[in-house]
């Protein structure tokens, strides 16, 4: 499990979803009650939730959603019938990624890597984690964007950071739904997820469609607390998150 940003315990009416011309839309304080748990823990290096390896999972799983996937074991994945549309060598060059509360996961600059990934684009809540991302990956030459007269939402609501094939918004994971200029392939949600208090599953699959292609894939990693007390299975973060409690929020969706 690699959990690397913060658990979004805030009620709805908290969030800012309506701007008025009064009030233009900015990035959310870290000193904000949603954040500055989470501040506290960069701040003080109490990040045990970050793994410094690549995702076991996206590792095992990576040809299912990038063609051409680079693992030693490619050619054998490619000689399945599930996996022969994402190993095809024809396929375009053009898979954006989305990575949610991405922390300063090293799983994007795995992606970003990757020769059949456009661009992978990472949000985090907490400046530090992406400053940290950006000094532990110097290939990536990731650097922050001042786009003063760039008059679009997404960037009053985030802090914007560019780099070869990657970019990382700073700025709180909800308010992607107010911007239109977000558009991927991929959702990678590496634990993500399970960072959502339950009241919020249905609104975090609204922002996933809001943001993901017809036809999208999203690969998800999830945690399905099986065993312990009532009050430890409904704990969180990480909360529990079971194929049947996935399959309620994504069955019926024609989106993906």
């Amino acid at each position: 499990l690699n959990l690397s940003s913060a658990s979004y315990v805030h009620s709805m009416s908290n969030n800012q979803f309506n701007t008025t011309m009064a009030e233009q839309p900015k990035p959310r304080d870290e000193e904000s009650e949603v954040l500055s748990p989470w501040l506290k823990r960069w701040n003080s290096k109490k990040i045990g939730f970050h793994k410094t390896g690549v995702n076991e999972f996206l590792l095992k799983y990576g040809h299912l959603i990038i063609p051409n996937f680079s693992q030693n074991e490619k050619d054998e994945l490619c000689s399945s019938t599930e996996t022969v549309t994402a190993c095809n060598t024809n396929a375009e060059n053009n898979i954006r990624i989305f990575v949610p509360l991405c922390g300063k996961s090293v799983d994007m600059a795995f992606l970003a890597k990757e020769e059949y990934v456009d661009r992978v684009i990472g949000i985090e809540g907490i400046r530090n984690a992406i400053l940290e991302f950006i000094q532990e990956q110097p290939d990536l030459n990731i650097k922050e964007q001042h786009q003063s007269s760039d008059s679009s939402i997404s960037s009053q609501l985030f802090e914007t950071f560019v780099g070869n094939k990657i970019t990382l918004l700073k700025g709180d994971f909800f308010d992607v739904l107010q911007t239109t200029d977000i558009s991927v392939d991929v959702i990678w949600d590496r634990a993500s997820m399970v960072a959502i208090i339950p009241s919020l599953c249905e609104q975090y699959v609204k922002l996933l469609k809001h943001i993901i292609k017809p036809g999208g894939t999203i690969l998800l990693c999830a945690l399905d607390k099986r065993t312990g007390t009532k009050e430890g299975i409904q704990s969180g973060p990480p909360f529990s998150l079971t194929e049947k409690d996935i399959r309620h929020y994504f069955n019926d969706k024609d989106w993906i």
